[in-house]
């Protein structure tokens, strides 16, 4: 039997893909290309998966077709292993793609999934806004993240076994990628204090993103905590007041994260638990209802909320941009664009620290919540008309989702 098919493919939440990489669109484009069989892309990634598995049905055979019937193009489970290395000063790199029969494979695939040198370095790079990091820090900052997914029983690559020689290796690395530069090799700059560090490549954060990602869901439970626990107005907190904060950001993310039907209660008891294990918290009443930070406490907590910090600065550029809809109603391209601009402008003048919160598929998932929730009124086009949005239906919405931002953001 003979066929086309294309099978190196990537998901809109791949770095540098376009919005329209979902299966409706990579089928409706495969039909006209004469391409019969497609592959998925980007399996491992939570939320991708989720949305595969609302839209695709296998047909017993380790292929799938979409719920609307069409047999016409059909799919296949894919994903890609980027195997980067050094070798002889230069950087190589060598792609190779993995097919699953079905969900079920691709699930226990996801379980095994390690965490690799390099995106736990990445993450931990992410952490810090500004363009540099003192060495030292950077491998506090690592040896916090490792330390939880130590706890937490996480597969890692086994060359963490050894994290010191792993951590090393992997900052040469991103030194011949061009990822980080030592600031003493910094034109301008100098390392006045003798301490070391790592200036950033401010493009290059996106790429460091595209590896944060896929370890993220690892640290989503302490991260979504952290980030609830500090948005307090003090160092004393009630757990009462974290789960409905937890609570509310499950809900706020729903769009870029897949929870895995973990209760929040859950969420909540394991990683003040696990923090008041490290003293990061101290129990007030003996018990588990009411905390305070110990002073380290506040720089740690705050590790693993920055991991966050960018999607919640997508959305809150997304929420700036509204005002822009009172002239008149925008179709989605327009208002994409307006967005994308005004996030430009907003990183510019320092009013969004991170590059990577520049993102337009941060951007479409803050639309989708925000159109949900009334923030925004979203408009399905007739015949063949635009998709179209304008200003709120639900000030009250508006104004409640504008102060929990500011207040997440601590602004």
């Amino acid at each position: 039997m003979r066929f086309l098919a294309d099978f190196h493919l990537h998901s809109k939440y791949s770095r540098a893909t376009s919005k329209e990489m979902e299966v409706e669109s990579l089928a409706r484009w495969a039909k006209k290309k004469g391409i019969t069989l497609v592959g998925t892309g980007d399996f491992t990634h939570p939320t991708y998966l989720a949305e595969l598995r609302a839209k695709l049905e296998p047909l017993g055979n380790g292929l799938l077709r979409l719920k609307t019937g069409d047999l016409e193009v059909q799919f296949i489970l894919t994903a890609e292993i980027s195997n980067i290395y050094s070798q002889g000063g230069k950087v190589r790199r060598i792609h190779s793609l993995i097919f699953a029969p079905s969900f079920e494979v691709v699930q226990a695939i996801n379980q095994v999934s390690v965490v690799t040198p390099f995106s736990l370095v990445c993450a931990a790079l992410l952490t810090y806004p500004r363009k540099g990091v003192y060495r030292r820090e950077l491998l506090k900052i690592i040896q916090v993240l490792y330390d939880y997914l130590k706890a937490r029983n996480v597969p890692l690559a086994d060359s963490l076994e050894n994290l010191n020689q792993a951590v090393e290796e992997t900052l040469a690395l991103c030194e011949v990628r061009k990822l980080i530069t030592p600031i003493e090799k910094e034109e301008g700059l100098s390392d006045e204090l003798g301490l070391g560090g790592y200036s950033i490549d401010e493009t290059k954060r996106p790429l460091l993103e595209y590896y944060k990602n896929n370890i993220i869901h690892y640290f989503l439970p302490a991260a979504i905590v952290s980030l609830a626990t500090l948005s307090g107005p003090g160092f004393e907190f009630e757990r009462q007041q974290v789960l409905d904060d937890v609570r509310f950001l499950e809900d706020f993310f729903k769009f870029e994260f897949f929870f895995n039907g973990v209760a929040a209660e859950t969420f909540v008891d394991d990683s003040l638990k696990y923090f008041t294990s490290r003293e990061v918290v101290v129990s007030l009443d003996g018990g588990d209802n009411r905390y305070t930070l110990s002073a380290s406490g506040l720089k740690e907590l705050a590790y693993f909320a920055n991991l966050l910090y960018n999607y919640l600065e997508s959305y809150y550029i997304v929420f700036r941009s509204i005002k822009y809809l009172q002239k008149k109603p925008r179709s989605e391209k327009e208002f994409l664009k307006s967005i994308s601009s005004i996030g430009q402008k907003s990183y510019k003048l320092g009013e969004v620290e991170r590059s990577e919160a520049l993102s337009e598929s941060n951007f479409q998932n803050a639309l989708k919540l925000f159109g949900e929730k009334g923030i925004v009124t979203k408009r399905l086009p007739e015949g063949k008309g635009a998709t179209t949005f304008s200003p709120p239906s639900d000030e009250d919405a508006k104004d409640y989702y504008g102060r929990q931002l500011a207040r997440f953001l601590r602004r």
